[in-house]
């Protein structure tokens, strides 16, 4: 009934009565509640909660009052009766003896007609109806072990998930105490799995070019900061950027599909001559980069003819109806020099200047950048 649920209510938020409340909103299910809050690092998680049926203590009573001339009844401490069984009528000659309930509002009122032989079923019965009665307290303490057990096996998934979306692996091995939650372990694993292998995948995607798989400006970023340092230590670097000089007129000419089939042949051949130390990205729409690391100068500009030769020369799949001469690519390289450090932004502004150069020297030609120029 609305009174019921209410009183639960009250008792999750920590607020309410602290003992068991009879209700009797709906007669045939009339009731008290043993509760228990479910608390997890600070936070209150819920109740936990165990209704139990006026009918079975009535039913407890009646099998403890069998005896002709007794009489069992369960009342409030404000003298309220709330269950009976036995004689209905008693005689004037009768003992009454009062006993508390622990942790109930509640009392046992045993009434027996002389002799005082009696006694001794009073003390049984009432000893039974409050083990009975206790029993069910101790309910209420297993219901909030149990209910810790739950928390912390919350805590235990909740954690790992946590580290999960965080690309980490589980802080500990420890299986959860419950069984029903155990069980569930498996396939939250296969799910914290899956998500790593996603967050990893689109980690990838995030530092890779969709269309070519080569690496994409964010990667260049992050790994020229180990390359700037080089040059410090005697290392040359040489920063080579390419540029596909009449890329505009083989999309307009020849279509969009054939334009990206031009940008993946040039990519595989950067993939194909680039070696360990190297590194080859695509920059943006026609443009790629090559930094060179631990090449001679002298072997700078025949490696940048041979890239040029193949592009010219390839035979990738999709080129075929594409002319030669269409096929021509101009280059700017810039080989820091001394114990500075530059930054990418300052190396790709010289390559650029030289590549602006090798276009207004008619295209298809490579041009090393330097001060003077």
């Amino acid at each position: 009934g609305p009174a019921c649920l209410a009183d639960l209510e009250n008792r999750s938020d920590g607020g309410g009565k602290s003992l068991p409340v009879i209700h009797r909103e709906q007669p045939r299910f009339a009731h008290f509640d043993l509760t228990a809050v479910v608390d997890g690092n600070g936070k209150n998680l819920g109740l936990v909660f165990i209704s139990i049926g006026l009918d079975a203590l009535q039913r407890k009573l009646e099998v403890m009052a069998t005896e002709e001339q007794t009489r069992l009844e369960l009342r409030s401490l404000e003298g309220d009766l709330l269950l009976s069984a036995g004689s209905e009528s008693m005689p004037e000659t009768e003992m009454v003896e009062w006993m508390l309930v622990p942790g109930t509002p509640w009392a046992l009122v045993y009434s027996v007609a002389t002799p005082p032989m009696q006694k001794v079923f009073f003390t049984f019965a009432g000893v039974t109806l409050v083990t009975t009665l206790v029993v069910l307290l101790l309910a209420v303490l297993f219901t909030s072990l149990g209910a810790r057990y739950i928390s912390r096996d919350l805590e235990l998934i909740s954690d790992n998930l946590v580290r999960a979306a965080e690309g980490l692996s589980p802080r500990s091995a420890r299986t959860p105490r419950l069984k029903e939650i155990a069980d569930m372990t498996p396939t939250l694993d296969r799910i914290a799995a899956q998500f790593r292998r996603r967050q990893k995948d689109l980690l990838e995607l995030s530092f890779t070019d969709e269309l070519t798989g080569l690496p994409n400006r964010r990667q260049l970023q992050n790994s020229f900061e180990q390359l700037a340092g080089f040059p410090a230590r005697g290392i040359r670097i040489c920063v080579c950027v390419f540029d596909i000089d009449h890329f505009k007129q083989v999309n307009d000419r020849f279509g969009h599909a054939v334009g990206d089939h031009t940008l993946l042949a040039l990519s595989e051949i950067l993939r194909e001559a680039q070696r360990a130390s190297d590194f080859v990205a695509r920059l943006a729409g026609d443009e790629f980069i090559a930094v060179l690391v631990g090449t001679e100068a002298a072997d700078i500009l025949p490696w940048i003819d041979r890239i040029r030769e193949r592009f010219r020369s390839t035979s990738y799949p999709g080129l075929a109806d594409v002319p030669a001469e269409m096929r021509s690519l101009s280059c700017g390289f810039y080989c820091p020099e001394g114990p500075g450090r530059e930054t990418l932004s300052a190396v790709l502004e010289k390559a650029d200047v030289a590549l602006y150069q090798a276009k207004e020297m008619g295209r298809n030609v490579a041009v090393r950048y330097s001060a003077e120029n």
